[in-house]
């Protein structure tokens, strides 16, 4: 079976283009997600990366998916530096998780590099998925900004992942207890993060394995998602210097 699910994906890869690129990637994601070798596993990753190569390059006027992602409304120019900046931010955020995987192959998994990456990347996946949550179905700044333009159905594939089981409790839980219990509220005492570790069982090498690749899976959701949002500009017919300009102007 394997050996045709790689078989599907290098046709994927060989079928990429500005037009389809978003479709290709989340198809490969979703492929890469039924293959449960390991060698195969990591072969499709190495598709799913020569893929991610040609959507790095998207920019406005790509058109990436076959149906095109659509405004639920008008958005006003401020609407639109938001979504841009938001896109933008995803960039960022997908950066750190490729330079992780890097420093962990070329300095070792328990290297300072990697720790800086990691610990960024927690503080990221918390600001952007998991903070302030309250009564809404995601927490962070993404659904507080694309709730309000109608495009929250846009996170219904992170939130899936987010809610992956990590024995106790969810994927996104045990970020967000890393996060807060440690990295921000902590005094560096292994006490402050004792009750995460043991509730999900994270001195466990498997669990270990299994936090890093739910990281890899949200990164990747991320970068569709990203992807999205250049097609919602793309439909719109944005001119970014305008519309800076014009809101610029307008704010005095």
């Amino acid at each position: 079976m394997s050996g045709n699910q790689l078989h599907q994906l290098l046709g994927l890869v060989m079928s990429a283009n500005p037009e389809n690129v978003g479709d290709v990637y989340e198809a490969a994601l979703d492929i890469a997600g039924s293959i449960s070798d390991p060698i195969s596993h990591h072969r499709a990753e190495q598709y799913i990366s020569q893929i991610r190569g040609l959507a790095r390059q998207a920019d406005i006027g790509w058109k990436l998916f076959d149906k095109a992602t659509a405004a639920a409304r008008p958005l006003t120019d401020e609407e639109i530096i938001q979504v841009m900046t938001l896109a933008s931010t995803w960039l960022t955020f997908c950066y750190g998780a490729e330079r992780l995987d890097e420093a962990s192959a070329v300095t070792g998994p328990d290297s300072t590099p990697v720790r800086f990456y990691i610990n960024s990347l927690y503080h990221y996946i918390a600001s952007l998925y998991l903070l302030e949550k309250d009564t809404d179905p995601i927490g962070g700044t993404v659904y507080k900004t694309l709730s309000p333009l109608g495009l929250a159905h846009f996170l219904d594939p992170i939130k899936t992942v987010l809610d992956e089981p990590m024995n106790g409790i969810s994927f996104g839980e045990t970020i967000r207890k890393i996060r807060n219990d440690f990295l921000v509220h902590g005094v560096f005492s292994p006490s402050d993060i004792a009750p995460v570790v043991g509730q999900t069982r994270l001195r466990d090498m498997t669990q270990v394995l299994r936090l890093a690749d739910l990281i890899w899976e949200l990164f990747n959701r991320s970068f569709v998602l990203r992807l999205r949002l250049i097609s919602l500009l793309t439909d719109l017919g944005v001119d970014p210097a305008q519309v800076i300009a014009r809101y610029l102007a307008m704010t005095g």
